[in-house]
């Protein structure tokens, strides 16, 4: 699924959301927010720019969610709320963490009720595009040569958690973990977004040590697989080397 033709990606912070009822995008360039929604799923010539409002120097904008007569929540650095009216005027603020580092917000909204067809179908559709996208990895290393990586399942009855993290040159890291059943299906995914300037091994330990906790305090029962390619965060817990760096994660 492509970008609107205007942007530029590496210029603006980006985030996937839904606005009322259409997949969106909420991009961030010099202070200021701009809302794209894709009008017809799937179709690019559909992307359109909805509202555009300034945010100033406030930190890094993240949103969470949309109310039904239009007002935009958000997240601020990953320690408040915001919210703005559907022209983009600052309605309130409040502060939820104490911890620079931030913490994630995300909305959940418990029904009992069955998804319309359209929406199964969507939803249908993202999930076998996640599954395909993280089932096979093809590397390609040269015209006469692939490499091909093939996720392998968990055996019966447990679950494999697969970690990694990333950095950025905007002084912000990001997590992310996917559990899946043998059968390859995802039962749980999710990411956060931190504003703090690691090195790559200090991100893939503390992603790490983030997955570690939600697994300690999850309803999941069962057994878990925890698998991760950072090889050096791994010898780190066997005991093979150590790293002063990490040694306190």
């Amino acid at each position: 699924m492509l970008l609107p033709d205007a942007f530029i990606p590496y210029l603006a912070d980006l985030d996937l959301w839904v606005f009322g009822e259409f997949l969106s995008l909420c991009a961030i360039r010099n202070g200021i927010v701009e809302i794209w929604v894709m009008r017809e799923y799937k179709v690019h010539s559909s992307w359109t720019k909805t509202l555009v409002f300034p945010i100033g120097a406030v930190p890094y904008f993240s949103p969470i969610y949309s109310t039904k007569n239009g007002d935009i929540i958000g997240t601020i650095g990953g320690t408040g709320l915001v919210k703005y009216n559907g022209q983009g005027r600052l309605l309130g603020h409040c502060s939820y963490c104490e911890d620079p580092r931030g913490s994630q917000v995300i909305m959940y909204t418990e029904s009992l009720l069955s998804l319309p067809d359209d929406n199964k179908q969507v939803a249908a559709d993202y999930t076998e595009e996640f599954n395909c996208a993280n089932r096979t990895v093809d590397v390609v290393v040269n015209p006469a040569s692939t490499i091909v990586e093939t996720w392998s399942p968990p055996p019966n009855g447990m679950l494999k958690l697969n970690v990694d993290a990333g950095c950025y040159n905007d002084g912000y890291f990001s997590c992310g973990m996917v559990i899946r059943d043998n059968r390859g299906i995802v039962q749980f995914a999710a990411t956060k977004r931190e504003r703090r300037k690691v090195s790559p091994t200090l991100a893939e330990a503390m992603t790490l040590r983030w997955c570690l906790q939600w697994i300690l305090s999850s309803d999941k029962d069962g057994q878990f697989i925890v698998e991760t390619d950072a090889e050096v965060v791994v010898k780190c817990l066997q005991g093979f080397t150590r790293l002063s760096e990490i040694e306190n994660i």
